[in-house]
């Protein structure tokens, strides 16, 4: 140590008043940043109630895929961009639910393993879909 300087102490409340401070302000920290994640399911439009399956989801090969839509609501539904045709769908026209399962007669007797692309196109029922339709696809995969 240089001549004439004393050595200075560290008041150890003040060093611990310092610590709790930076604790503190780096647990504000983490939970700010958990809050503010965006959700994994995305936001679905007002018109959409439900998917199935939702997306990502990993499912069968005998699994029934569909849309729950507003009441008001008419659609129909499309299998990596084949349109499903409507005798093959179960339509609950007053609850806006539309699915279809595979099976036998059906175009499709399983779902072929793999990612996939469900999309439906719905208008609403006092009118056509030739008079505009809305459109909303999501992805999931086919599991063996």
């Amino acid at each position: 140590m240089a001549p004439g300087r004393a050595a200075k102490r560290r008041n150890p409340i003040r060093v611990a008043i310092v610590v709790g401070g930076l604790l503190l302000a780096a647990n504000i920290w983490i939970i700010a940043g958990v809050s503010q994640r965006t959700p994994t399911q995305p936001v679905l439009p007002v018109a959409i109630e439900e998917l199935i399956p939702k997306p990502g989801d990993l499912v069968s090969p005998q699994s029934t895929i569909g849309v729950n839509l507003s009441n008001t609501l008419a659609g129909e539904l499309e299998f990596d961009g084949s349109v499903i045709p409507l005798d093959q769908l179960v339509v609950q026209p007053t609850e806006g639910i539309i699915t279809f399962s595979p099976g036998p007669g059906k175009d499709l007797t399983r779902l072929p393993q793999g990612k996939h692309t469900i999309t439906v196109r719905y208008w609403p029922r006092t009118s056509t879909e030739e008079h505009g339709s809305t459109a909303y696809s999501w992805q999931f995969e086919v599991g063996a």
